[in-house]
């Protein structure tokens, strides 16, 4: 690219101004459409799950426009700042339930911050100072706890399942907790990321809680006859319905019980004794020399 790192650096620069200045005109927008409560027409729960289904956006970047739109002040419009630093500041004078239009009050604790006052901070320290001052009342907290939800959607063949919600912040700081701590106790010599370990310490939360212990999962497996690869790569499913494919089958083999049951044109032909595959001994053996199953 034929540029200079100053011309680089201005570039840059210009096209964060133009993405805050489509933001707040965006918020502009979202204003007027929860004056014309859109989205209780449309049937969402909230304007937040509103903007994030008809923009296509993150949770958080709905909840950032909305937050925006919530908050009436002339600064917003001086074009001097990013976005990111005026959706930040604006936690300052936006609760939950407080309407649309509203003039922004003093901050919490009788502290008075300028949009002008945050560039003091950087957008991580602002967030920091924000979360300090700001006031939380039980009105508030009410709000975020009746707004609590976990949604849990499968794939068309329930290949895989993604989960999003929700919690107020305690319970969000136990749920986390929990699931660090399980993680704590997988072998560290398996590499993965964190987010990874969590999604591994939540299904052996419920596996303990199905089956009263969290390192001995009890599964049945379905194997269909008519479709079934010798790779395991179709005719494969687990009890409940969802398909299962090689790499998932060899970890049931290696991890859990496992009853197998075959079926041929709909029809059962045989079931096979629940039976532990693999001994814990040996199980710890190969996680150890292998770094995984």
């Amino acid at each position: 690219m034929n540029i200079s790192t100053d011309a680089l650096e201005m570039r840059l620069i210009e096209l964060e101004a133009a993405i805050a200045a489509g933001r707040l005109e965006q918020a502009e927008l979202i204003a007027e459409a929860d004056r014309r409560q859109l989205a209780t027409a449309d049937g969402c729960r909230s304007l937040n799950e509103w903007v994030a289904s008809r923009l296509d956006v993150s949770p958080e970047t709905a909840s950032a426009l909305a937050r925006v739109a919530r908050t009436t002040c002339a600064e917003l419009a001086d074009g001097a700042h990013s976005f990111d630093r005026i959706s930040e500041w604006c936690r300052l004078f936006v609760s939950p339930q407080r309407s649309i239009g509203g003039s922004p009050p003093e901050a919490g604790g009788g502290h008075s911050l300028t949009l002008h006052d945050t560039l003091a901070f950087d957008i991580a320290g602002l967030r920091r100072h924000v979360a300090s001052c700001r006031r939380l009342t039980s009105q508030d907290e009410s709000v975020v706890f009746d707004g609590r939800y976990l949604a849990i959607q499968p794939s068309l063949d329930e290949s895989r399942f993604r989960l999003w919600g929700q919690l107020a912040g305690v319970d969000g700081k136990l749920v986390e907790q929990a699931l660090d701590a399980r993680a704590d106790e997988f072998p560290r010599d398996v590499p993965s990321s964190l987010g990874q370990r969590r999604a591994d310490a939540l299904v052996s939360l419920a596996q303990s809680t199905s089956t009263g212990s969290a390192s001995v999962p009890l599964v049945s497996v379905f194997v269909d006859g008519d479709r079934f690869t010798g790779a395991g790569e179709t005719g494969v499913s687990v009890e409940a319905g969802p398909r299962v494919g090689p790499n998932t089958l060899a970890e049931l083999v290696c991890t859990g019980s496992v009853e197998v049951n075959a079926t041929s044109q709909g029809r059962l032909l045989a079931v096979g004794k629940r039976s532990r595959v693999v001994s814990g001994r040996l199980r710890r053996h190969v996680l150890h020399r292998d770094g995984g199953c």
